[in-house]
């Protein structure tokens, strides 16, 4: 599709799924001071995601595999950049990041174990992944060209640094228990694990009970201890009470969570 544009883009006016793409253009591009001040209409040639890319949960298998074959053979390199053009004091051009860049990372639409997920919660289906961690991660269902796989970032081993990044793009969102007792339990002898960073990050899952939701947290918001029968105070969320005792170990000795309350666990919050 092609927008002229004498300003920027009035945002109501575009298609609900590319809104968040014409903002960036408008910030990045439209309103950047010396193509604003353009002295003819700026252009900018965006290629645009099929209209089956949306829906991928509605389509057949014959027209999601459509779908897919026809990523594997874009070249992200050039093929599908935007490209921009304006006039200050001379006709300029230059490409420009197009909605495939961000939608193909941010959007649900790749088939795997687990349902629909972002490209940044998936792995390859690898045997030596699933001999770690058997059925429980999303692996990639569809068959995805290694360019198209390096493009999208999707995790391809189980090195510590990519668990732990896994971790970080499940946190905050929700998951299933045991998935992630799964990936703790791996962790559990990596000689090279930085435990650090379980307290600068919350990336230690407590599922969702009758009075609350589900919650992520960093190692000094926990202990391991269920104190429910005794106090009422829920200032540390208790491990004992979701986790086997198999993990313990992992969580009390090599992420330093304590047993239970002491003197000074309100000091180290």
């Amino acid at each position: 599709i092609i927008y002229e544009q004498s300003g920027a883009f009035d945002i109501g006016s575009i298609e609900p799924n590319y809104r968040d793409y014409a903002q960036k253009l408008n910030n990045d591009f439209f309103n950047e001071r010396r193509v604003y001040n353009s002295t003819i209409n700026k252009t900018a040639f965006v290629p645009l995601l099929p209209s089956t890319f949306w829906k991928p949960e509605e389509l057949s298998v014959e027209a999601y595999n459509h779908l897919i074959a026809y990523m594997n053979q874009l070249d992200f390199s050039s093929q599908v950049q935007t490209e921009v053009s304006w006039y200050f004091r001379s006709s300029k051009s230059r490409s420009f990041t197009s909605p495939y860049d961000y939608s193909l990372i941010e959007f649900s639409w790749l088939k795997t174990s687990k349902g629909f997920k972002k490209p940044s919660e998936c792995f390859v289906d690898d045997k030596n992944l699933k001999q770690i961690f058997g059925n429980d991660l999303p692996y990639v269902n569809c068959d995805l060209s290694d360019k198209l796989i390096d493009f999208l970032e999707i995790k391809r081993d189980a090195e510590t640094a990519t668990i732990i990044e896994y971790l970080n793009g499940l946190s905050g969102s929700s998951t299933e228990l045991k998935a992630v007792s799964a990936i703790y339990s791996t962790l559990e002898n990596r000689k090279e694990l930085d435990t650090q960073v379980f307290q600068d990050n919350a990336l230690i899952y407590i599922p969702a009970t009758e009075n609350k939701p589900e919650q992520w947290c960093i190692t000094s918001e926990l202990i391991w201890a269920d104190i429910s029968d005794i106090t009422e105070d829920d200032t540390f969320k208790s491990l004992e009470s979701h986790y086997s005792e198999s993990l313990k170990y992992f969580f009390v000795s090599r992420l330093g969570v304590k047993e239970t309350i002491d003197a000074s666990s309100y000091a180290d919050l």
